[in-house]
């Protein structure tokens, strides 16, 4: 029977070559994840800077939605009164003319 297993030569085999060049590629990406980490830091705080104002203006909106709606009830109710605004088209049915109010107490 013959050796089976083949002679081992550490060299062929090494874990790590050249470790200036592995040290330069780990301080290389180690910079760009660093960069990569501030870009990101700022991205956030300009998008919550952003997000804030787009409430506030959100904010306003509703505001003078909520205003709007006032003043459209209030001009609304002011030309449906019968004494104040224009008239709508079929108040004649609510008016209380001479005929309606007429009535005969001789009898």
């Amino acid at each position: 029977m013959g050796n089976c297993l083949k002679k081992l030569i550490p060299e062929e085999y090494s874990l790590i070559e050249n470790s200036d060049e592995i040290m330069h590629k780990i301080e290389t990406n180690a910079e760009e994840i660093e960069k990569l980490r501030n870009e990101s830091q700022q991205i956030n705080k300009t998008n919550i800077e952003n997000f804030e104002l787009i409430q506030k203006d959100m904010d306003k909106l509703m505001l003078l939605n909520k205003n709007l709606k006032q003043e459209l009830n209030y001009f609304n109710h002011q030309s449906s009164s019968k004494y104040g605004g224009s008239t709508p088209e079929d108040s004649d049915i609510f008016v209380d003319g001479p005929s309606e109010t007429m009535f005969s107490t001789s009898e």
